[in-house]
């Protein structure tokens, strides 16, 4: 008596064992999606059982056949060993992508086809012991979690003479959250901002500088987009003669008494790609008197303007 009690004590005592190490191995399993960063939730819990013939698949869904390493569960012995067939057997009508979005999947296709579920401890197969619908349910808790992407840093860009500023257009999976844009301005000056917000620098001096727009989500996954911008925003001042001369004139710009540009021509001449700041115009022809502001009393030659924006600046003349 005592020897058929210590050989169910035995029987008994391996079945615990077998359970446990069924256990831990879905513990792991799990524990490794938690922290495989930015990998297909799916693609691990699939090729547990399945291992595709083509090496790693990114999900289910791709048109490769798989080779199953068990058997089909009850009632699938007949089903075709393609993608498609291991979706709507395990996900049960749930997409790839639900699943991905944190749709939760059918615990009975996905795990009871071995280890019984809801179906009674008969209905196990492959070897698995027995597990409960409730208790599988607990156990693959977190094995499909939803999959954190990346966020897309983008932005608009604005230049008013020194000062640039930036409007976020960024995009993620999930709301980002409060000062998720870091904007590095180039210059060794970095600033913090919010999704959807803007975000504004001046310059000190003048100059080309690279930005560095960095976007980060909760999970802290980031991205980032460069641009290059010049500072100060440069402008130009258009020069009218009206009316036309026969033949060319002197057109000179001045910034505090010292020439900066000069040009000829017979009815227009533009200065560009000027800093902005306060300018002379002065025009010059052997023989001919010029007046840039018929308003004023007398010929107004030199003329004083001031850039930023672009200004228009027109000449009389006599004869």
């Amino acid at each position: 008596m005592q020897g058929i009690e210590r050989v169910v004590f035995c029987k008994e005592r391996g079945r615990h064992i077998k359970i446990l190490r069924e256990i831990v191995f879905l513990m792991l399993c799990c524990m490794f999606i938690l922290f495989a960063s930015g990998a297909n939730a799916v693609e691990y819990v699939c090729t547990d059982c399945h291992t595709p013939l083509h090496g790693p698949c990114p999900d289910c869904t791709g048109c490769h056949t798989k080779s199953l390493k068990y058997p089909m569960g009850p009632g699938m012995s007949g089903l075709l060993t393609d993608s498609a067939a291991c979706v709507t057997c395990h996900l049960a009508g749930t997409t790839v992508a639900a699943v991905h979005a944190g749709t939760p999947i059918n615990i009975q296709n996905a795990c009871g086809q071995c280890h019984g579920g809801s179906a009674g401890p008969g209905a196990t197969h492959n070897g698995a012991s027995y597990m409960s619908e409730s208790y599988l349910t607990m156990v693959a808790t977190g094995m499909h979690l939803p999959v954190n992407l990346a966020p897309t840093a983008s932005f608009t860009s604005s230049i008013s003479l020194y000062t640039v500023t930036l409007t976020d257009t960024s995009t993620d999976d999930a709301a980002l959250p409060a000062n998720a844009v870091t904007v590095t301005w180039g210059d060794g000056v970095s600033s913090p901002g919010n999704a959807g917000g803007t975000i504004s620098h001046t310059y000190a001096t003048a100059g080309t500088f690279n930005i560095v727009y960095t976007v980060r989500d909760a999970g802290g996954l980031y991205n980032s987009a460069l641009t290059s911008v010049t500072v100060p925003q440069k402008f130009s001042i258009t020069v009218n003669i009206s009316p036309a001369l026969t033949s060319s004139a002197t057109f000179i710009l001045k910034q505090n008494g010292i020439t900066k540009a000069t040009g000829t021509g017979t009815a227009s001449y533009t200065f560009s790609n000027r800093n902005p700041g306060a300018y002379q115009v002065q025009m010059y022809k052997s023989g001919y008197t010029f007046d840039g502001n018929a308003g004023t009393a007398g010929n107004q030659n030199p003329v004083s303007v001031t850039i930023g924006p672009n200004q228009i600046v027109s000449f009389t003349h006599t004869p």
